[in-house]
């Protein structure tokens, strides 16, 4: 299959996807002409970046998704430029994620040992009879 029919049937797989139901009506949301889109699916023409971006958009895919399926997507620099930026985005965001149950993980363990001391500070430290308990510190009042 050319590039040109591949990136058509990305497209119509697209339109469908979002209820658009022929070429006239992405021309029209997408503001590229019909006539410019079968050129594209002839393969008489190369869609420009910002062009295709536009219909990438009305479809709500991602751009990369739709270069692929043009005729030299293998050798575009754009396409393999925005290949490694995704990849770099990836392993951005899975170490994101590590992070933020790493962080997780300690602020439930602080907020239980604050709890905890919290719970120690709030327990009295004399008996309701009004002596000491035998385990409770000695405070002095004076310097030593």
């Amino acid at each position: 299959m050319a590039g040109g029919q591949r990136l058509e049937q990305q497209i119509r797989v697209g339109m469908a996807a979002v209820g658009i139901r022929g070429m006239a009506e992405l021309a029209r949301r997408s503001g590229v002409g019909r006539d410019t889109l079968y050129a594209w699916f002839r393969g008489d023409q190369e869609p420009k970046p910002d062009t295709l971006a536009r219909i990438a958009e009305v479809l709500g895919v991602p751009l990369p998704s739709l270069w692929t399926y043009t005729p030299d997507a293998q050798g575009n620099p754009l396409v393999n430029a925005l290949d490694r930026q995704t990849a770099v985005l990836e392993t951005l965001a899975q170490r994101l994620t590590e992070l933020t149950e790493a962080q997780s993980i300690e602020l439930r363990q602080m907020s239980e040992a604050i709890g905890e001391l919290l719970g120690r500070v709030a327990s009295p430290a004399i008996s309701p009879g009004g002596s000491e308990p035998d385990d409770a510190p000695v405070l002095s009042s004076r310097p030593e």
